[in-house]
């Protein structure tokens, strides 16, 4: 009987495609209803107005992002203020890449592939939170930045070295969180960028409020054909002579997005229910010298979410969430372009959970906060040339995490947490669970925070963190990996301190803030793909890796008009493998120097204000493989530059952002010979890109 549920599931699943075209139309009729109720209603009330800037003020904001240091916590987070940032053409991925201590390795240039990782990190060990809720999927781990839509968010969070309980997992390399828009007053947003390689977005946003219930819609297109120039070596690095400039083909994306959120209050309850819909088409492009021509790949995500807030005083709150995430993707290369062999293949994952967060402050000197949570994730693989299946595959995880901060002396809060994951997964074939992993893992961290003179803080953490193995790791899929049960999850200890200090002048036109800090891990039990035969791999944990740096960051605001942005960071990493091959070599993707400076200012012009800005973005060389022995990645520094112009009265706003100016898309090794700039092997970067983006934005008093 309960195969047969099984099966009839799998098939409301397969039927789900068509639900989602039809949600895409009930987004852009409630859009258009948001907008004509707008007229006639009430001010938004999203939030109680905490913490939030008004868009319809028009105003630009001086910072693009500020660190926040925790006045009630002794984490280590950056946040990222995403105000106006829809005035101009950037990604998530770009801003996320602009932090201290942040690493991103990108596929190629817009719309391909872009993964995160924190103080050496790998992307598949930072969770990513959107509202609270997991991004991460069981299916593989790591999430990718280029599938989400910068203008749905105001603010990013980058959590370093441990995240708090209250948001959920914490990764090995910390942890980052992304929150939804909401509006103070009824606002109307239109915005439209063109620019190189054909590239395109258009959004529209509405929010208002309706019979006391909140409503913000936002629908969004975007895509680019993607056919910038590289050097294409032709699989010959040490001849220079076959060496030629081509164009990327066949590396077109488009994509729609569309998301829809209702905010109603009652009494001190703050109920939430949101829908994010983005289906993405792209082509495969091939592997740098072997060109693909008919290979694509399609994604489709949705996300339902609902939470209940229960506010007991300003410091206390209970807080409910529910949330169900479907993913369908699909990957077709019937003619072998990518080497793999003939295949066209169909994935669902399935992720559903829900959390109880509870946070009390006893006194001015302690608070315990207490989260429990649950997720349910579940896969399914089929080969669409031969029509089979590899067997549903789930799992359940489950987490409490409880911490308590307290103040023993003046100026000191202390920080000790727990989390416990209980783990439980199982693999179905042929419609028996033949394959049950149980486990339980205990996760102790501590943090301090010193205020050693008025808002300058020094901030010491550490604790153990773990990853658990996703669902392809640990059973496999239907042909080229062979599943691995008895795996264990990555597991890290972790360590960081530093000083953060922030000073203002009392007419607050003048601003500094300054972070240092070292951070250092060791990881055991590293997953890596291992030949298992001529045609497979099997995950197995075989890596130990070592991983210490220091990072600085300073930002200077002087006379409310010129800023400076910077960060450097020193990372050393090595590979302590069990592998000999891979033992005491350095790990892939990760450049022992990086750094980042931003010149900005502003300037009002009568009706207009203006912002210029340049920037310089700097990544040492790093190895492409574990082995060190492929060619390196080489050192880069791109530069880029903008302008924008704000009309107050009618809200218009024109910005011009021009990307890598010096168009670098080689440079030399040793040899003397030239190399394409990447961060993965095969996968060049793009050179020299020009984006123009009007928009339009209106607020109801």
């Amino acid at each position: 009987m309960g195969s047969v549920k099984t099966a009839a599931a799998f098939e409301w699943f397969k039927r789900f495609e068509v639900f989602r075209l039809i949600q895409l139309s009930v987004f852009i009729f409630v859009f258009m209803f948001v907008k004509a109720a707008a007229a006639d209603d009430k001010v938004l009330t999203s939030n109680n107005g905490e913490g939030k800037d008004d868009l319809c003020v028009f105003e630009t904001v001086i910072e693009a992002s500020s660190f926040k240091p925790q006045n009630d916590s002794s984490v280590n987070v950056e946040t990222i203020n995403l105000n106006g940032e829809y005035k101009n053409f950037k990604s998530v991925d770009e801003v996320v890449s602009d932090a201290s201590g942040v690493q991103v390795r990108r596929l190629g240039g817009t719309g391909s592939g872009s993964y995160a990782s924190i103080h050496g990190s790998t992307p598949g060990q930072v969770p990513v939170f959107v509202d609270g809720v997991l991004l991460n999927s069981g299916s593989s781990g790591a999430v990718d930045f280029s599938e989400l839509n910068l203008i749905l968010f105001d603010e990013i969070n980058i959590y370093k070295g441990g995240a708090p309980v209250t948001l959920g997992s914490s990764g090995i390399g910390g942890a980052i969180s992304l929150k939804t828009r909401s509006f103070l007053k009824p606002v109307s947003i239109l915005s439209l960028t063109y620019g190189s390689f054909d590239t395109y977005r258009l959004t529209a946003v509405s929010g208002s409020s309706f019979k006391k219930t909140d409503i913000l819609a936002l629908v969004s297109l975007q895509g680019s054909k993607g056919d910038f120039t590289y050097l294409n070596l032709n699989g010959t690095p040490n001849n220079t002579d076959d060496d030629t400039f081509e164009k990327r083909i066949n590396n077109e994306h488009n994509q729609a997005t569309a998301f829809l959120k209702m905010d109603r209050r009652y009494k001190n309850w703050k109920f939430t229910i949101a829908d994010a819909l983005m289906i993405k088409k792209s082509g495969v492009p091939g592997m740098g010298n072997i060109p693909a021509y008919e290979s694509s790949y399609s994604f489709l995500n949705n996300r339902l979410d609902f939470g209940a807030d229960l506010k007991f005083d300003r410091d206390s709150f209970l807080k409910f969430k529910i949330y169900y995430t479907h993913n369908s993707d699909d990957f077709k290369d019937i003619y072998n372009e990518t080497g793999v062999g003939a295949q066209y293949s169909n994935t669902k994952t399935d992720d559903a959970g829900g959390s109880v967060i509870f946070s009390k402050k006893w006194s001015d000197s302690n608070r315990t906060a207490l989260n429990v949570s649950s997720r349910f994730e579940g896969l399914n693989s089929e080969n669409r040339i031969t029509k089979e299946s590899d067997g549903y595959k789930f799992r359940v995880l489950s987490e409490i995490g409880i911490e308590h901060d307290f103040t023993p002396v003046k100026s000191l809060l202390i920080d000790p947490a727990l989390r416990v994951t209980i783990i439980n997964s199982r693999f179905n074939e042929n419609n028996s669970y033949v394959v049950k992993v149980d486990n339980v893992y205990y996760s102790p961290s501590a943090g301090f925070k010193y205020e050693v003179i008025k808002n300058l803080f020094i901030i010491v953490n550490g604790g153990s963190y773990l990853r658990p193995p996703d669902i392809y790791e640990m059973f496999g899929d239907s042909g080229f990996i062979t599943g691995n049960p008895d795996l264990l999850p990555e597991k890290g200890l972790n360590g960081n301190g530093g000083i953060n200090w922030k000073l203002r002048s009392s007419n607050l036109k003048h601003r500094a803030f300054l972070t240092v800090s070292w951070f250092g891990s060791v990881v055991d039990n590293m997953i890596a793909y291992v030949q298992n035969s001529q045609n497979s791999v099997r995950a197995e944990n075989v890596d130990k890796a070592l991983l210490t740096g220091v990072e600085t960051s300073a930002r200077l605001k002087l006379f409310s008009s010129f800023g400076i942005e910077g960060n450097y960071t020193y990372m050393f990493t090595e590979n302590r493998s069990r592998k000999p091959y891979h033992y005491g070599k350095k790990l892939p993707g990760h450049p022992e120097h990086e750094a980042f400076l931003k010149l900005f200012t502003d300037k009002r012009l009568g009706n207009f204000k203006s912002r210029l800005f340049i920037t310089g973005d700097y990544a040492g060389q790093s190895y492409l493989d574990q082995a060190n022995l492929k060619e390196n990645a080489l050192g880069r520094l791109f530069f880029s530059t903008g302008i924008r112009l704000d009309h107050y009265k009618s809200g218009l706003s024109f910005d011009l952002t021009v990307k890598n100016i010096f168009n670098k898309i080689t440079a030399e090794d040793s040899n003397g010979n030239l190399r394409p700039l990447r961060d993965f092997e095969g996968f060049p970067l793009p050179g020299r890109s020009v984006f123009a983006t009007l928009s339009w934005s209106a607020a109801k008093s």
